[in-house]
């Protein structure tokens, strides 16, 4: 999944967290950025 730069048109890699409550039919939805991690 990615969202895109408005202003530079660049793909985003995001991680997608979702957590639903099934008795008040609540949901919760957020979008994280991938981060690389460079081990040398």
């Amino acid at each position: 999944m990615s969202l895109t730069d408005n202003l530079t048109d660049e793909d985003i890699p995001v991680y997608i967290f979702v957590f639903a409550l099934s008795c008040s039919q609540y949901a919760y939805v957020e979008g994280f950025p991938i981060k690389k991690l460079n081990y040398e």
